[in-house]
């Protein structure tokens, strides 16, 4: 007998001291969770634990069982609420998160990752649930796109051995990258998962135009559109003509066992009470027509879909050679900055040792040595320490890339 299944995801915005209402929001969120009766719900940035807690409290009845997945400094941001039991959970971070030197951004403090739980379905069967957030393009140049591939390349390689568990299935999450985006191309071609709002809504726009005779919820809306919404109060700008961009995706293992009926952008109207959206983003929900299956059952056609597209993998692989390349060109300009440093500080020792400088003008080179002797330092450990580690990690999916390629030459020879 087939069941509903019920899912969202939604990226919350809750940074403290810098995201808007945040408290008050992630209260609208929690009580529209209550009333709208999902089954799963998988939640981003979620940065103040107290926050989880809270949402987790108000939803306690409703999703009983609910997990917090702890990495980096403060956390991936990542939260599972679920109707059914988890009865296993494990968080991967991603091997590339953006550099620690951009404070602001932060990707490296939280350590962004995908994080998993098994839920215990009612009559038998499991359903593996993957939340994730990519990083994002903070500038035109993108200077995170070669850590947004690698994390890519990660993420569907986690997915892909989850498919040999034969479970359910369901990754879903804030992807940071539209439709026609090497990560979601590689997603799919990978992995052979299914886009839902895709699948039932068809192909949207990825840059749609705008039109004047439709609000520009109803453009969203028909282009699974999540973020930069012009009607969104804490992301969008009223006069903007551009409509947005889809970011947020349910993907699931399309299987005889679990079938896509609906989905939509949601989360679209303000918090009437507060005279703001709910997040900067729109969340996407999808409804599932769901059966048991006996653990480990897989069909033998499921999944069929996956190939290795050489284009994409190429593409990948350009990626992540240039990514390579950055990283021996940052590390030059690190090596140039740690010695143009210790160079001032040692002329400013010299100085002081030689002349005899009024008071106050010990105290300015004193507070200048000391910044330029914190400068050489950071510097020094960005090309000791951080490129290392980075240079490793391209290296190391690269590696990988070969071994995937050559198998799939194995077994596709022509």
């Amino acid at each position: 007998m087939a069941s509903t299944l019920r899912v969202l995801t939604l990226n919350c915005w809750g940074l403290k001291f810098v995201s808007k209402k945040r408290k008050q929001r992630l209260e609208a969120i929690a009580h529209y969770l209550v009333e709208h009766d999902y089954d799963l719900v998988g939640l981003q940035e979620i940065w103040v634990y107290e926050d989880f807690e809270m949402v987790k409290h108000k939803t306690k009845h409703s999703l009983p069982y609910a997990h917090f997945f702890h990495t980096g400094i403060f956390g991936a941001g990542l939260a599972i609420f679920s109707k059914f039991p988890i009865v296993k959970s494990y968080v991967q971070p991603y091997s590339l998160n953006g550099n620690p030197l951009k404070i602001l951004q932060g990707d490296w403090y939280v350590a962004k990752a995908v994080g998993c739980c098994h839920l215990e379905y009612p009559d038998g069967g499991i359903i593996e649930v993957y939340n994730t957030h990519l990083i994002a393009q903070y500038s035109p140049n993108d200077d995170n796109g070669f850590h947004r591939a690698a994390q890519g390349w990660e993420l569907s390689r986690v997915l892909k051995d989850a498919l040999s568990n034969g479970n359910h299935v369901i990754a879903l999450g804030d992807y940071n990258s539209i439709p026609d985006n090497l990560v979601i191309k590689m997603i799919e071609s990978y992995t052979g998962l299914t886009d839902s709002w895709d699948e039932i809504n068809g192909s949207g726009v990825i840059h749609p135009p705008y039109d004047p005779s439709l609000s520009m919820v109803e453009i969203a809306r028909c282009n699974g559109m999540t973020s930069i919404i012009p009607t969104n109060t804490l992301s969008g700008n009223p006069n903007q003509k551009h409509p947005g961009e889809r970011l947020d995706y349910i993907f699931y293992a399309r299987t005889a066992n679990l079938r896509c009926t609906a989905s939509q952008v949601c989360l679209t109207e303000p918090v009437v009470s507060l005279k703001c959206s709910y997040s900067d983003h729109f969340g996407v929900c999808s409804t599932f027509s769901i059966t048991p299956k006996p653990r480990g059952a897989m069909g033998a056609t499921e999944y069929s879909s996956a190939t290795w597209d050489v284009d994409i993998f190429g593409e990948l692989n350009q990626l992540l050679t240039s990514g390579l390349e950055s990283v021996h060109r940052k590390n030059t300009g690190y090596i140039v900055r740690f010695a143009v440093g210790l160079i001032v500080w040692v002329i400013l020792l010299v100085v002081c040792s030689i002349i005899t400088p009024p008071s106050w003008a010990i105290a300015v080179f004193d507070v200048f040595m000391v910044g330029f002797a914190i400068y050489s330092f950071l510097f020094f450990l960005m090309f000791v320490l951080y490129t290392r580690v980075e240079d490793g990690a391209f290296r190391r999916l690269l590696d990988d890339l070969q071994v995937a390629r050559n198998h799939a030459k194995l077994r596709n020879p022509l």
